[in-house]
């Protein structure tokens, strides 16, 4: 259907501008867009998302057996909290009642390791589970189901996050949810718990990663279903997650010399579904990848036997797989598991009783691994950051007291020996107001220890930022520099302008005019809403912690029937920490589709200056919908036709709340007939038109 130049410009300028509609949703492309892609489209998008640099803190991490309950003798930058009474059935096994002491004693022993926690967050309690009867026995019938209400997920996380603060250093929403086994709820279910599970984790800790669901890749069309479904939900809710979560189980009884080579194979089909679903030029494409269990030789799918490695070739494997993450952009691979004696499921193992495996860990950890890869080198592409000579630092922390600057690092436990000698060198780099970035400037040198002090008056200049940065030289080889730490100088914290609601009888979006805060500074908003036709008091509803200015709640969250006339206002949060005053309140609007038709409209011709002038009353708020007008939308008919044509923008800035203006200079002279609606939700949301009007044009 051919669309005439003009036509609906205005109520679209009023849809992008006023209302800030085209911001709410990043929306994944439809199966059909995908399908449309071409080879080469899919290798660039391949490409944008294997081009990553490994974290070096966390690159190499691993999963601990429940078993081991002592101290872990191999170091990793984290330890992934899984199957070790640690999920949500095993802190809060009743509702309002929760149990800290193996999560406690669990963090804490990641803690004493020099490892970071990264908390798996489900599974359900079976008193919380919408579906009792959901799910495997062995973790608990329930377990796989979503919860029958969200405020028990609301509560249990937001206690986690509580009790630990930054402590947990990331978390994985759900263990392998593309399996029945775990996960027995809709797309749109994982997705509100993810986005839910997000917006309260970085109100408190912004620095942790919120990382998806995990799905395994053992499967190929499954594992691309699945992440497909889940993305397209996602998208829905303005993409809350840092990251990607994988399992990579290649099938148990592949040959040696091809094993590695299938589970890239693997990770390679995963990757691909990720590019057709969100687009080969997509920034969520620049978003982490984490691999968070890894083993070889497990038995399956189905009836497939499994495979027991020697010792040699576990090391082999190991050294190869973290070669081939770096070699596809994988930020971080948790080897599983760290056992307390051999497990007969895995055909690596890794334990006191695994000398060579081991000694590989640690000598990939401290980059001075010389063991070939398996005979047929699987590995392609460049190569890996693991073979580094000189670790970088990890855990840099920047803070200040007044402007006293403090700087602290560590190192991993493996770089130092007998005759290492170590100096550091450190740069900083600032960015004042809303100026851009300067350049990295050497800072300081630091001969001893692995802290640096200064009085720093600089440290004071309000809405500034800046970043610092260490490298370590070990007998005289310099390191990369380490992922910076940053010191933020926040200036007033102002509220957003210009709150407003779109609404209909399920859902509202929230919109505002963004923070005068440079984005850098500027950490989310959070969104407070009341019940005004239940005179209910004003309560937090969302924390987003994305600049995006608006916000989709359900008329559930908002905690309104339909009908009620419900009321929004929006604060700001800073990256320090520090929240603005609340904005004025919005228009009240209410939760219904129906919306009023104008009434009393007329209509008259200027024949001097060809212009035709309509006016209308304004909608009765007490009559359903009225409150939820936006604007209207006119149409006429030509002299003699028999179809209508949207009317374009009215003449200059003459559209007020009861009158617009049109120009008829290039319509035919006869008898015009127009007409008005109200707009409620544009593109969903109409009233009726009203009566047609005749106007004689002359």
């Amino acid at each position: 259907m051919a669309k005439t130049p003009r036509s609906r410009n205005w109520i679209v300028k009023i849809a992008a501008l006023s209302l800030g509609i085209g911001s709410v949703l990043t929306v994944v492309p439809s199966s059909a867009q995908a399908a449309d892609l071409t080879p080469a489209q899919i290798d660039a998008g391949l490409k944008k998302f294997q081009t990553a640099s490994p974290r070096a803190s966390y690159f190499m991490s691993m999963e601990v057996a429940p078993e081991v309950t002592g101290a872990v003798p191999l170091k990793a930058g984290m330890h992934r909290l899984w199957d070790m009474k640690t999920a949500w059935k095993d802190v809060n096994p009743s509702k309002g009642v929760f149990d800290w002491s193996v999560l406690d004693m669990r963090v804490a022993q990641s803690e004493a390791t020099g490892a970071r926690p990264m908390l798996v967050l489900g599974l359900t309690p079976t008193w919380a589970a919408s579906d009792p009867n959901a799910g495997d026995a062995r973790w608990g019938l329930g377990t796989a189901s979503p919860p029958k209400d969200i405020n028990d997920w609301k509560n249990y996380v937001q206690a986690v996050v509580s009790r630990y603060g930054n402590r947990i250093a990331g978390y994985e929403v759900w263990n392998e949810a593309n399996l029945q086994t775990f996960w027995t709820g809709s797309y749109d279910q994982l997705a509100e718990l993810t986005d839910t599970a997000y917006d309260i984790i970085k109100s408190s800790n912004s620095g942790a990663l919120v990382m998806m669901a995990s799905t395994t890749t053992r499967l190929v069309s499954p594992a691309a279903k699945f992440t497909t479904g889940y993305l397209e939900a996602l998208g829905r809710y303005g993409n809350p997650f840092d990251g990607y979560t994988i399992h990579t189980y290649p099938a148990g009884d592949i040959p040696f010399d091809g094993i590695s080579t299938q589970r890239m194979a693997d990770i390679k089909a995963w990757q691909t579904a990720v590019v057709k679903a969100v687009g080969p030029d997509s920034p969520l494409l620049d978003r982490l990848i984490f691999d968070t269990e890894v083993n070889y030789g497990l038995a399956g799918p189905g009836a497939r036997p499994g495979t027991d490695f020697t010792d040699e070739q576990g090391a082999t494997l190991l050294e190869q797989t973290y070669r081939d993450s770096a070699t596809l952009g994988i930020d971080a691979t948790f080897w599983y598991l760290y056992t307390a004696a051999p497990f007969d499921l895995l055909g690596v193992q890794m334990w006191s009783g695994s000398p060579v495996v081991n000694a590989k860990w640690n000598a990939l950890r401290a980059g001075t691994s010389t063991t070939s890869a398996p005979s047929t080198q699987p590995s392609t592409g460049t190569g890996s950051t693991v073979s580094s000579t000189t670790p970088a630092p990890i855990n840099l922390q920047a803070g200040r007291t007044g402007t006293q600057l403090r700087l602290t690092w560590d190192m991993p436990l493996e770089t130092f020996g007998s005759t290492t000698k170590t100096s550091y060198n450190i740069e900083e780099r600032s960015k004042f107001s809303s100026g851009s970035w300067g350049p990295w400037d050497g800072f300081a040198n630091v001969l001893e220890g692995q802290s640096y002090t200064e009085k720093a008056p600089w440290l004071d200049l309000s809405g500034s930022i800046f970043d610092f940065r260490v490298q370590a030289v070990i007998n005289g080889k310099a390191s990369d520099w380490s992922t910076p730490a940053r010191i933020v100088v926040t200036k007033n914290v102002t509220p957003p302008n210009n709150v407003n609601a779109i609404i209909n009888s399920s859902a509202v979006v929230v919109t505002w005019q963004g923070s005068s805060l440079d984005t850098d500074l500027l950490e989310g908003y959070r969104i407070e809403g009341r019940n005004v036709s239940k005179k209910t008091p004003w309560k937090v509803l969302a924390t987003t912690s994305n600049k995006v200015p608006s916000k989709r709640l359900t008329r559930e969250q908002v905690g309104a029937d339909e009908f009620d006339t419900v009321e929004f206002r929006v604060s700001t949060l800073s990256t320090s920490g520090k929240r603005s005053r609340t904005s004025p309140e919005s228009p009240r609007r209410q939760c219904t589709n129906e919306l009023p038709t104008p009434v009393n409209v007329n209509a008259t011709y200027d024949s001097s200056l060809g212009w035709m002038t309509m006016t209308w009353a304004a909608p009765d708020t007490a009559m359903p919908g009225g409150r939820n007008v936006m604007g209207y939308e006119f149409s006429y008919q030509w002299p003699g036709a028999t179809s209508w044509t949207t009317f374009g923008d009215p003449v200059g800035s003459n559209m007020g709340s009861t009158s617009a203006v049109f120009d008829l200079v290039n319509v035919p002279k006869g008898v015009l007939n127009v007409r008005i609606r109200s707009v409620g939700w544009p593109g969903q949301i109409y009233s009726g038109y009203s009566s047609p009007l005749a106007v004689v044009k002359r």
